[in-house]
């Protein structure tokens, strides 16, 4: 740590090489610049101007509740105690009542108080007047979250996948495109309201498999069937009823119904290029932040303060080290 920061230190021309190695002892000093190592070598490191840097670090609060602008109540409970912070009692004499009453409290303790989580920037910017002026970057909010390496998060994503594929009953993963109510002139009879197993297979025996076949059931089928003793509750009424609706039915095959649990990533297939959106927010994730999000949302609301500056184009963000 400490030859980064003096190499820092350097390239900010805060300190010069002191003519030494570091950390050993009885070295003679060098003689000339050619002599100093490359990472000390001014000539060979750009200045860094302090216009040319945003700086950033996370800050952990605990959450403060306000006890008087609670929306609830603002009845607080207090007793009188002794000074050594027992109850008082009317035996007491320390006072009429007994004890004294503490003040009113301005923050209501809770057990769990919650904690305010984010990374923050500051950076001085030069707009081309010599100036240096000093503003705020956009912060980075993860509340609620705890942030993780990369390797780690990659780690979580499958196990959700792996979760996902487990499921049972696909809800939400199998997607059906067919139009809520529609049925098509190739699926069963049964798709029909009204039509059931028994009769499905009573027409079945006079070739009228599929909703296209009831469709073109013709009158004297239709006069033969209800006529039949074991053709119970298929009036020729009721026969005509179910032709008219088969011939509501789309022509043709139904859609192929899509299951994305048997995907490599049911979450690609599902969502495309959204995916990583949605998983973040699944029961696996939704309690973390990959440290990869953390990096681009630095990168991208630095960029933002010096655009329009005179180090638009060759500014740097520093951050202490992540573990």
């Amino acid at each position: 740590f400490f030859f980064w920061v003096k190499q820092l230190l350097i390239r900010f021309r805060l300190l010069k090489h002191d003519g030494y190695e570091d950390f050993e002892e009885g070295r003679e000093p060098m003689q000339n610049m050619t002599a100093v190592p490359d990472h000390y070598n001014e000539s060979k490191l750009p200045k860094i101007d302090k216009t040319q840097v945003a700086w950033w670090d996370e800050n952990h609060m605990k959450v403060k509740l306000g006890f008087t602008n609670m929306a609830r109540t603002s009845r607080s409970v207090r007793f009188y105690r002794n000074t050594d912070g027992r109850v008082a009692t009317k035996a007491d004499d320390e006072e009429e009542q007994g004890g004294q009453l503490a003040d009113v409290p301005e923050i209501l303790k809770v057990k769990f108080p919650g904690e305010m989580r984010g990374s923050f920037g500051c950076a001085l910017v030069d707009r081309g007047d010599g100036k240096a002026t000093s503003v705020r970057t956009e912060p980075f909010f993860y509340t609620e979250h705890t942030i993780i390496g990369i390797s780690r998060y990659e780690a979580l994503e499958r196990e959700e996948i792996s979760r996902i594929k487990g499921i049972k009953n696909g809800a939400g993963w199998v997607s059906d495109p067919r139009p809520e109510g529609t049925v098509y002139s190739s699926e069963n009879v049964m798709k029909i309201s009204g039509i059931a197993k028994a009769k499905a297979g009573h027409l079945m025996r006079h070739g009228i498999k599929t909703v296209g076949d009831l469709a073109d059931m013709s009158n004297e089928t239709i006069q033969l069937i209800g006529a039949e003793r074991e053709a119970r509750q298929m009036s020729a009424q009721a026969l005509e009823k179910w032709r008219d609706e088969a011939r509501t039915a789309t022509v043709g095959e139904p859609p192929a119904v899509t299951d994305h649990r048997t995907a490599a990533n049911p979450y690609e297939a599902r969502y495309n290029d959204k995916w990583h959106d949605e998983i973040k927010n699944s029961p696996t994730l939704r309690g973390y932040v990959c440290v990869k999000d953390l990096v681009e949302h630095i990168v991208n609301a630095s960029a933002e303060v010096f655009r329009g500056t005179v180090h638009e184009n060759d500014w740097y963000f520093y951050h202490d080290a992540l573990r």
